[in-house]
């Protein structure tokens, strides 16, 4: 029953066009997360909405998961701990994506060493 339930999502164009506009609003997010840190400390990872950050150091990404559960937003670290894994569900709308990317940002920021900060990252942070 639930099986047909998701397949009838699948089918509807509309639903379809959401996932793509989501997935490419998380690109996006990931992408200007890492432009503020110095190069190396973070990379985009994952394909689609199932996306996340590759830390250089596995306590960054253990440091932003605690931010983030905190903050009431669940994600899970792999890769040996250095793989920040989100994954929003599907239905979610881009005004709610574009709220945990706000907070994923801020996150970021606030746990990175201030060395790893880019030149105009680190007056935004204090």
């Amino acid at each position: 029953m639930a099986g047909s339930a998701a397949l009838d999502h699948w089918r509807d164009p509309h639903f379809t066009e959401h996932a793509e506009e989501l997935a490419a609003a998380i690109h996006t997010s990931l992408a200007g997360v890492t432009a503020a840190l110095s190069t190396g400390v973070a990379e985009v990872v994952g394909k689609g909405a199932m996306s996340g950050l590759r830390f250089a150091d596995s306590t960054v990404a253990d440091g932003v998961r605690q931010t983030l559960f905190r903050a009431g937003i669940v994600a899970e670290t792999s890769g040996q701990g250095h793989v920040l894994k989100l994954l929003p569900p599907l239905t979610m709308s881009l005004t709610e994506w574009k709220e945990v990317a706000d907070v994923l940002g801020d996150a970021v920021l606030r746990t990175v060493p201030r060395a790893s900060l880019s030149a105009s990252q680190v007056s935004a942070v204090v």
